[in-house]
């Protein structure tokens, strides 16, 4: 395939790259071929991209990665969201943004030793995971004549039909690819370093903190992106669930969270002078440890999740290798000084204090996915982490993170004078955590040991820390920001107080919109004949009427190609089965074919008879086409025997046609049946819209639900399935109230907005006084 050669003529492209560059260290007249051919790679990886996107865009169902991620029925932005829907396409995005983030690096300068040893290390990375992504490539002939294989085109995941989706891909992977550059200003100065020379990180620490800002404001957002999609398609399960992928995600943000830290505090007072290189070593590990969590298949929520990792594992282990190994070898050879400070309490004292308070943060998120890893590994029995051990761990650490931002602040305004106000602020939040109020308590159905006393703590104790973050954050803003000569140091001190503004009103917010989300679920019928005024929900205030509900058809105006056609043909050939022939041990996915003999109706549904055999398959509404006797049809559906000896091939009329063809690429994709509500509390409307749910035979029942966001609180409406009862539809709702939403946003924009002003401002040189 041409997108296969595009891909490979990168791989070639870069370790010619790879090799010119490193030659460059010896013969510096080397570098400009590096160059050259490093933007050939790129472009080369740039195209390849594009013709995938292409494919997508045109449904090319001879590409076998098209058939199962995309369908000509989806809008052109949900096309192009099944390009990273999957492994492999997942895989070329990153290595395509890898690939041009070194190509900006290398052309920006390759005249002295350093540069080009940072060229040669930021290319070594791009070609590898170029590399890389030849052996999970998105551009595989269409093969669907094996038995097993999925009913295609399978479409994308209807889970990630979302606006977040079409985002959140693109803006992660970013996130990891900027972390390459700090990655190879580390290991150059440790390299360096290492061989007796001077390091590099100094006179490079502007642009090493530029990256990882960058970095940091994409895994910000791919982070606030991801749990927005999560709230909003699974509301039901709030704003985060510790799914493994999410939750590695977290792990890269809070490690790049401290390394930015760690930088700043080199940068400003000359601390850390092996730490704070060795922690901008390590962004990329942590990126690569999320990739491989995404690819480790240990995801429900993360469909894409598949695929031994191997060689994503053997980057990992040589980039922590030289992140750890490097920087310790060094610090033993030539253990470093630190700027001098006076005095038990110190600005970059406190600092260092916070960094290690995010790392233990950090680790809480990593051992609770590492840990049923390893325990497997080891051949332990299969073990679990639970929610409580995320929350109840996390917890007392997310307290001690306010209460040090709003010293830290409080420190540069007043001086030793705020020692006074943060024990007071300690004792409030001890005070408020011990006040028994069990609906305001985290977990009160924990008894005993570390989780009971965690569990039994009063909510309110999150108040005073919050408040005392955010008073004394705005109180340095306040005092210093006036007094600021110039723009660049305007940004970083709004940035950074805006950041830590929006962190506070997070994690003050968050915990409240599950402890005091009220929901109630019920059966409501379709149509409210003696229910005019709706049905009351079970053990909610809710009260529920549905005005409007109507079936329908996603359809599929498809057109194969002779290639595709023959493909199609071929399965249908090795895989279908004439009604009177199907052996009594087929079971799971099937093809069937032959004539209606008999048609009956149940629940608005046609079920027919083929060839006088106990073979009967569900054709559809009452009415459709393809119901009238004596019509020869193919169908695809899972096998399921009842007790009476009858054979069903269930289909939810979508893989039923009179054309062979019909049974693999239907004229309809899914069913769509909409509900228009009403809900009520009391004699209050709280909210008037529309819900539907989408029947896909690969995944099942979809719900899209109805979000109606409020001031103080959104209404989340789902109908999470419809039945049939006696031929009339009765829908199954769910209704939620979840509070404080609206702050949890506010905080999201603070956070953006913070990061984009960090990302805007030049960072200055060591002891820059910012």
């Amino acid at each position: 395939m041409i997108g296969t050669a595009l891909q490979y003529g990168a791989a070639v492209a870069g370790f010619g790259a790879v090799i010119a560059l490193w030659y460059a260290n010896r013969e510096a007249e080397y570098a400009r071929y590096g160059v050259y051919l490093l933007g050939t790679a790129s472009l080369l990886a740039v195209l390849a991209l594009f013709y995938l996107v292409n494919q997508f865009l045109v449904t090319d169902y001879t590409n076998g990665y098209v058939w199962n991620h995309t369908a000509d029925y989806l809008s052109t932005l949900y096309r192009i969201t099944g390009v990273y829907a999957g492994v492999e396409g997942s895989l070329l995005l990153w290595a395509t943004l890898v690939a041009l983030i070194a190509y900006w690096v290398v052309r920006s300068g390759v005249e002295t030793a350093d540069e080009r040893l940072v060229a040669a290390i930021v290319t070594t990375v791009a070609t590898v995971i170029l590399a890389y992504s030849i052996t999970r490539t998105p551009f595989t002939a269409l093969d669907i004549s094996g038995r097993g294989t999925a009913f295609g085109p399978v479409g994308l995941n209807p889970l990630l039909k979302s606006p977040y989706m079409i985002i959140h891909p693109p803006v992660t992977f970013a996130g990891y690819a900027l972390t390459t550059v700090p990655f190879a200003i580390g290991a150059a100065h440790f390299i360096r370093k290492s061989r007796g020379r001077d390091g590099i990180f100094e006179q490079r620490l502007p642009e090493a903190t530029r990256w990882l800002r960058l970095a940091w404001w994409f895994l910000t957002a791919a982070v606030a992106l991801g749990a927005l999609w999560s709230y909003t398609t699974l509301g039901w399960g709030g704003l985060w669930a510790w799914d493994p992928v999410e939750t590695a995600i977290l792990v890269t943000w809070l490690f790049v969270t401290a390394a930015m830290h760690a930088v700043s505090n080199y940068r400003l007072r000359g601390a850390n002078p092996v730490l704070a290189p060795a922690m901008a070593t390590l962004t990329l590990p942590s990126a690569i440890f999320a990739r491989v969590i995404t690819q480790s298949g240990t995801s429900d929520l993360h469909s894409f999740a598949s695929g031994s990792p191997t060689v994503l594992v053997v980057l990992l282990a040589v980039s922590l290798a030289i992140g750890v190994g490097l920087p310790f070898y060094v610090w033993i050879r030539r253990p470093e000084s630190q700027t001098e400070t006076t005095g038990i309490l110190s600005h970059h004292r406190l600092l260092y204090a916070g960094i290690l308070t995010i790392g233990l943060l950090t680790f809480v998120s990593f051992w609770g996915i590492t840990f049923p890893l390893l325990q497997t590994l080891l051949g332990g029995p299969e073990v679990s982490v639970g929610v409580d051990f995320y929350n109840m761990w996390s917890f007392p650490l997310v307290v001690v993170v306010l209460l040090a931002i709003g010293f830290y602040n409080d420190f540069d305004v007043r001086g030793e004078d705020a020692g006074r106000l943060l024990g007071a602020v300690v004792v409030l939040s001890l005070v408020a955590a011990v006040i028994p109020l069990s609906e305001w308590q985290f977990n009160p159905a924990k008894t005993g040991g570390y989780y009971g006393l965690v569990g039994s703590l009063n909510a309110l104790s999150l108040f005073p820390p919050a408040a005392y973050a955010i008073g004394a954050t705005l109180s340095r803003l306040a005092v210093r920001l006036p007094s600021l000569p110039d723009r660049d140091r305007q940004l970083t001190l709004g940035g950074v107080g805006l950041v830590h503004i929006g962190l506070a009103v997070i994690v003050l917010a968050t915990p409240f919109t599950y402890m005091f989300a009220v929901s109630g679920s019920g059966m409501v019928p379709a149509v409210s004949m003696g229910h005019e005024d709706g049905v009351t929900l079970d053990e909610s205030p809710y009260t529920v009427a549905v005005e409007n509900y109507s079936s329908d058809y996603i359809e599929s105006d498809l057109s194969l190609s002779a290639v595709e056609r023959e493909a199609v043909l071929d399965r249908i050939d090795d895989r279908a089965y004439r009604a009177d022939s199907l052996p009594e041990s087929a079971s799971g996915d099937q093809i069937v074919y032959g004539s209606i003999t008999d048609l009956r109706i149940e629940d608005g549904t046609g079920i027919a008879q083929l060839d006088n055999s106990s073979v009967w398959v569900d054709v559809g509404p009452a009415g459709n086409n393809t119901s009238v006797e004596g019509v020869p049809i193919y169908a695809q559906g899972t096998i399921n025997r009842s007790m009476d000896e009858m054979t069903f091939v269930r289909t939810d009329g979508m893989f039923v046609g009179t054309q062979p063809t019909g049974a693999i690429v239907p004229d309809s994709r899914a069913s769509d049946r909409e509900v228009e509500f009403v809900v009520s509390q009391g004699n209050e409307t709280l909210a008037v819209g529309s819900t539907d749910v989408e029947t896909y035979l690969t995944y099942g029942a979809v719900a899209n639900p109805y979000v109606d966001r409020g001031l103080f609180s959104d209404t989340y409406v789902a109908a999470k399935q419809v039945q049939f009862t006696g031929g009339m539809p009765v829908v199954y709702i769910l209704v939620k109230e979840v509070p404080l939403m609206s702050v949890v946003r506010f905080g999201i924009v603070l956070l953006l907005l913070g990061g984009a002003m960090l990302a805007a401002a030049t960072p200055r040189s060591r002891h820059g006084g910012e």
